[in-house]
Formats: structure tokens, C-alpha cells, sequence
């Protein structure tokens, strides 16, 4: 099981977009659990993003949201950004 840690710009973003979207929350609960488990569950197609943020991870938290993160090492996850596909890439 890995470990999640994530910064007080991640947890802002976090809380304006469960704000604006409350049922975007339960699925962000949802996914967080299978991404402490298996960061490269099929469920969270999670891919490796390229560019400026190649050493960064990237899963869907569903068709519209998306959440980056980066592997630390084998046993902790940091939280990077949270939102659509336009406002995180």
C-alpha cells in the first residue's frame, strides 16, 4: 500500500473543485483508494505524461477529471494537481 502525501496548493484545488462539484468528491475517495493500492490499476489509466510534466503520472478520475501525481519511490505517492484535462496539462 503506498502512502499519499500532497501539498496545500493540491489540497486548495482539491477543495474549490469538490466545491463546484460535490459528486466529483466521491469518486476523487473512490479512486484515491485504488490508487494507494495499484497506481496502474486498468480503472485509473494511468500513464506516464510527456513535455514539461514528464516526470509526472496521470490518471482519470473519470472522462472529465484528471489527477497528477508522481511515484516518490515503492511506497509513497505525491498528489500534484487535480482538474480537467485542459487545466492540468
Amino acid at each position: 500500500m503506498y502512502k499519499l502525501v500532497w501539498d496545500d496548493s493540491f489540497l486548495r484545488k482539491l477543495s474549490r473543485l469538490t466545491k463546484n462539484n460535490p459528486e466529483i468528491e466521491s469518486i476523487f475517495r473512490a479512486k484515491i483508494k485504488i490508487l494507494e493500492l495499484e497506481p496502474y490499476h486498468p480503472s485509473l489509466k494511468t500513464h506516464k505524461l510527456q513535455g514539461r510534466l514528464k516526470s509526472y503520472l496521470s490518471c482519470s478520475l473519470n472522462y472529465t477529471y484528471r489527477l497528477v501525481f508522481k511515484l516518490l519511490d515503492d511506497s509513497m505517492i505525491h498528489l500534484i494537481d487535480i482538474g480537467t484535462h485542459d487545466e492540468v496539462y
